[in-house]
């Protein structure tokens, strides 16, 4: 090999190793950035020479710079992150719910509504009896009450709830602009498939961007009142 053919062969695996620490360095100072994806850089062989009848490299050269995910293991993950996110407003609603009902007490609606088919049952025997009539009117606007309690207090909830959505869906829409305009970006810096590299930097603000896309609650709060909201 030629003093010029030694030194291509050197300056190629020197630019290599350079764009090899440049990327590695970039993982390292961006380990704990949230929505980062990890890069890597694909090394393959530089490009022969020949010389006569003879064939020899030329050292190596960066073939592309890659994230470096699974996409198996990122699917689970979004699934199990838009579960969790679809369950803990479904449970915190229930919740209110089950406190707004109040069933574990002595004043819910059923020990009311036991109240009053008593009374009644005892009205009936004695029909001429005023005390148990009387008693079996106050015992109905209890119902009446605690029936008025319920529907103001469920009613309020649901209006709590159809604000929370509306706010939501504003996030929602934000949220699916930006993944529309980063996959154009994405489309275009990689060249639709002709430039081997990914587009890194753009690819993680997707990343962040379906993370907090799936982290939106908007599935459960749009079906806990069963298509009322």
């Amino acid at each position: 090999m030629s003093l010029s053919g030694t030194i291509q062969l050197a300056a190629n695996s020197l630019l290599a190793q350079q764009i090899g620490l440049q990327v590695t360095g970039n993982n390292i100072a961006n380990a704990s950035t949230p929505g980062y994806l990890r890069q890597r850089v694909n090394f393959v062989p530089a490009a022969t020479q020949e010389r006569g009848t003879l064939r020899f490299g030329t050292g190596v050269t960066v073939d592309s710079i890659t994230v470096e995910t699974d996409r198996f293991v990122s699917e689970r993950n979004r699934r199990a992150t838009s579960d969790v996110s679809a369950a803990e407003p479904q449970e915190t609603t229930y919740l209110q719910l089950e406190a707004l009902l109040g069933e574990l007490g002595d004043a819910d609606l059923s020990s009311t509504l036991d109240r009053f088919f008593a009374s009644l049952q005892t009205a009936l025997t004695e029909p001429d009896n005023a005390a148990l009539r009387n008693n079996v009117l106050a015992e109905g606007e209890a119902v009446a009450t605690e029936l008025n309690r319920l529907d103001h207090g469920i009613d309020s909830l649901r209006k709590e709830i159809n604000s929370k959505v509306v706010t939501l869906a504003d996030d929602v829409n934000r949220l699916v602009s930006d993944i529309a305009r980063f996959n154009a970006q994405i489309v275009t810096l990689e060249g639709g498939g002709a430039i081997r590299s990914d587009a890194v930097g753009v690819r993680d603000r997707r990343e962040i961007a379906l993370n907090e896309l799936l982290s939106v609650p908007l599935r459960s709060w749009t079906t806990t009142w069963n298509g009322q909201t």
